[in-house]
């Protein structure tokens, strides 16, 4: 397990100095007869971890009365977070090309799902499936339903939907016989 190194006393100075300014005698009074190098190493290991940062963020953050270390850690916690901060990219316009380009092929994907032959032989596949004495999944009927019932190039339903073989169970609630 990594052992985190107590800040350095001189950043407990910096901040005794700063509450000593902002609350005056009233923190000056929470201390008085108390043995200070002490205090201060306490401080000092309560504080273990904190960046010079989120030290500087719960300084500029103090409540109106002064704080306990364990409140003063708990502020520096909610500093925001600091590191690295990565390149932004730059924003650019569309190509027109290219989106012509894209548009077009999702064109002609859309025009091979909605291809007949990937339809009738997904249809012939369930059939194969029912005819060898294999059961269809719920899923496998409602597709091969929703394939009968529509037109393959418009999805509209057809005026006659198209025979299925005829040893295929309805579904739940299937009024046809």
């Amino acid at each position: 397990m990594r052992r985190v190194e107590p800040i350095p006393i001189e950043w407990i100075d910096r901040i005794w100095q700063r509450m000593t300014v902002g609350y005056g005698r009233r923190w000056l009074q929470l201390w008085d007869g108390m043995d200070m190098p002490d205090i201060k190493k306490g401080w000092s290991l309560e504080l273990a971890g904190c960046s010079a940062e989120s030290i500087a963020y719960a300084l500029e953050h103090l409540p109106p009365n002064p704080p306990s270390c364990a409140a003063l850690r708990a502020l520096c916690r909610e500093a925001p977070a600091s590191g690295p901060t990565l390149p932004q990219l730059e924003s650019k316009p569309a190509d027109p090309a290219g989106v012509a380009k894209v548009t077009a092929e999702l064109a002609k994907l859309k025009q091979h799902i909605g291809d007949t032959g990937v339809r009738d032989r997904t249809l012939a596949r369930l059939t194969e499936i029912v005819e060898s004495g294999g059961v269809l999944t719920e899923a496998q009927r409602e597709v091969a339903r929703v394939m009968i019932e529509t037109k393959p190039d418009d999805d509209a339903p057809v005026d006659e939907p198209i025979e299925f073989p005829p040893n295929l169970p309805p579904l739940p609630g299937d009024d046809t016989p």
